[in-house]
């Protein structure tokens, strides 16, 4: 698919990365270059609970602990952001330190904002109207799927509205981020599958957005072939360290990809998904997926054969249904209906998605709810 933003194009990517077993445990020496003193720890119970690895982290952090927040929940809102940016601040903290999902790193940057700023993060949402870098932010991802340690995007629910928001500004990148295997072992197959068809999504979407470049095009299509290879390994094998670090630099990758190329119609539809009907953002994206592709092949020919050559596929037509069939092998539910999406709260997705701005970028130009509506049943029925 040959566009203008293919020969004109910028990318920016200004994480620091950080891979290695055990790299979690040596927080404090990112914490020096940056020169930071005192951390506030972002997490979820779970994470806080979960043992060795997590433990590390604070032990290694030592006297520069300033306190550890673990109330984080799925598609944190701002509510979580505003209580926990207040007590980073009474904490006297000049660095955040997340460690988690797209959740908790999406809430971290909120809190960054917060902290940097004052008053609610509802004062400071929106695109590129940060004045200045925020408070430094050391991101340690515990799934492979959002790739958030790497994006400029944070996705923040609002309990009134029911919707997704995004806060999307160039000075909320992380400045750093720790990748380590161990903080995804023993990761559950559910969270595995669903968060690696995250990372797949932002590939596909990243190669087929009006934004696409040479740049996100080489990262998404990296990201496919170690999914493919490692994906159902680190689902079938939870303790595989080797699986989980290469499916974690899939999601990294993927990340840089789609925060440069964006995403499209897919996202739009997800979001819409996880602020109407709560359904979890990897699982809406896997579901939704191979339909929104279809959606697209019907006016771009060819436009996933990259896609088809780097999976090993005969015709990007195939990619769909390798996408359907990834998740069918770690047991996903593969429609809206199968996962509990009651029929009648369509409408209201289709709504939501037409305001996403993610359907900006989709190769398919839609802008009506009624336009998306054939295709939403579709993903709430199958085939």
């Amino acid at each position: 698919m040959e566009t203008e933003a293919q020969t004109q194009y910028s990318f920016r990517m200004p994480v620091k990365l950080v891979f290695g077993v055990g790299a979690g445990g040596d927080v404090s020496a990112e914490m020096a270059e940056l020169g930071r003193r005192r951390a506030f720890v972002v997490t979820d119970s779970s994470i806080a609970s979960s043992g060795s690895a997590f433990d590390k982290l604070i032990k290694g952090l030592g006297p520069r602990l300033a306190g550890v927040f673990k109330e984080v929940t799925q598609d944190s809102g701002f509510e979580i952001i505003d209580k926990a940016a207040n007590m980073a601040a009474d904490a006297e903290a000049d660095c955040v330190v997340s460690v988690g999902g797209g959740s908790v790193i999406d809430t971290g940057k909120g809190i960054c904002v917060a902290l940097k700023n004052g008053g609610s993060i509802r004062d400071h949402m929106g695109v590129n109207i940060l004045a200045e870098p925020q408070t430094p932010h050391i991101v340690l991802p515990t799934t492979s799927g959002t790739g958030s340690e790497v994006t400029n995007v944070a996705v923040i629910y609002d309990s009134v509205e029911k919707r997704k928001k995004n806060l999307l500004d160039h000075h909320i990148y992380p400045n750093t981020a720790v990748l380590d295997p161990e903080f995804l072992v023993g990761l559950p197959q559910a969270v595995t599958a669903a968060t690696g068809m995250d990372a797949v999504t932002h590939a596909i979407e990243a190669l087929h957005s009006m934004m696409k470049n040479p740049v996100s095009d080489a990262l998404a299509l990296q990201t496919l072939g170690l999914m493919n290879q490692w994906l159902p390994v680190a689902w079938a094998e939870p303790a595989n360290i080797a699986a989980r670090g290469h499916t974690l630099v899939a999601s990294n990758l993927a990340g840089a990809a789609f925060s440069n190329a964006m995403v499209g119609l897919c996202h739009a539809i997800a979001h819409g998904l996880g602020g109407v009907a709560r359904v979890p953002h990897g699982l809406a994206n896997s579901i939704a997926l191979p339909h929104v592709m279809r959606f697209n092949l019907e006016v771009s020919p060819g436009l996933y054969d990259q896609a088809a050559k780097a999976l090993g596929l005969s015709a990007g037509e195939d990619v769909a249904g390798w996408v359907e069939g990834m998740a069918r092998r770690m047991e996903l539910p593969m429609t809206l209906k199968d996962a509990g999406v009651a029929e009648d709260s369509l409408v209201e997705v289709a709504e939501a998605a037409m305001t996403d701005g993610a359907a900006l970028y989709n190769p398919r130009p839609v802008f009506e709810p009624d336009e998306i509506m054939p295709l939403l049943r579709l993903i709430w029925a199958g085939n």
